[in-house]
Order: C-alpha cells, then sequence, then structure tokens
C-alpha cells in the first residue's frame, strides 16, 4: 500500500465526470468510494461513511493509501461511468446518497466494478443472501435441549428446554 502517485491522481481526475462530486455539485471532489470508483466531495464522504464498509469503503485521495486493486477500480470507474449505470435503473445522481447506493442495483454495479478489476468475468446478479433466522430444536440427552438459530453471530441459543434449572 502506498499513497496515491501523481500520475494515477491524475488519471482518475481525468475520467468524465470525476471534476464534480459524484452525489453533488461541488466541484474538485478529494474524497473516493473504492467500492464504486467514484468521488466526492468531503460533506458526501461522511454519508459514504456512515452507510459502512460493506456498502461504500471511502479513502482520501491524496491522504490515504492505496492498494494496485483499488487503484485499478478506480481507473474502472468514474462518476459518469457509475451515475450513467444507475440512471437506466431509475436512480438519478441527485438521489439521497442512502437510497442511491444500498440498493441491489448499486451492489451489483460494485461487483461488476471488483470483477473487471481481478479479471473475473461480470456478474449479472447478486448472491443469494443466506436466511439468518431460521430456528430449531436440538434435543440433548444430557439435559441441554434448545431452541437456536442461525443469527448474526452465528448459532445463537433462544431458549433452554432443559430441566438442569438453565434458562436464557
Amino acid at each position: 500500500m502506498s499513497q496515491m502517485a501523481a500520475k494515477d491522481h491524475a488519471f482518475i481526475k481525468a475520467l468524465p465526470g470525476n471534476d464534480t462530486c459524484s452525489d453533488c455539485h461541488v466541484k474538485s471532489p478529494d474524497w473516493a468510494s473504492v467500492s464504486f470508483g467514484n468521488v466526492f466531495c468531503l460533506e458526501c464522504s461522511g454519508v459514504h461513511r456512515s452507510l459502512g464498509v460493506h456498502i461504500s469503503f471511502v479513502r482520501s485521495v491524496r491522504m490515504d493509501s492505496w492498494t494496485e486493486k483499488q487503484l485499478a477500480i478506480m481507473r474502472l470507474g468514474g462518476n459518469d461511468k457509475l451515475n450513467a449505470r444507475l440512471k437506466t435503473k431509475g436512480i438519478d445522481k441527485q438521489t439521497p446518497i442512502r437510497q442511491k447506493y444500498e440498493n441491489d442495483h448499486a451492489q451489483l454495479y460494485k461487483e461488476v466494478l471488483k470483477a473487471q478489476a481481478e479479471g473475473r468475468p461480470e456478474p449479472t446478479s447478486l448472491p443469494q443472501k443466506a436466511k439468518k433466522n431460521s430456528s430449531f430444536v436440538i434435543e440433548s440427552p444430557h439435559g441441554r435441549n434448545g431452541q437456536y438459530q442461525h443469527g448474526q453471530y452465528g448459532l445463537q441459543r433462544l431458549k433452554w428446554h432443559g430441566t438442569h434449572g438453565r434458562r436464557n
């Protein structure tokens, strides 16, 4: 990882639409989403950060370190490319940031850029999400019967059915 080289910075700034924020009209943006290959202003960067890194991974174009893969995504992206793609799905440039990026169309675009940067075939749909809250009952000969579910942190006990005084 190293700071963005001057030639990379110049290339990314020269991409169509990268002279203004991808989400508003501020000139000369200095922040970027590695996830979407776009650049934006300081104010919009705060909103992108609030989305979480699983949606938009934010970097400073001038101050942060960049991997070669991150630079490849930025070279493949660009504000006009992103906004044109989203426009075909009915999502305008001026759409509130959370709505603009927290949807399947934007997430698929992100996966397409990532695949292009990695030299993989472009996905045509998002992977199916696993069911998180399916619950089941476990019966144990040791009195540790209980109801469980697959949750955010793996297998979670919902309640005990045993006779050893254990309760959830």
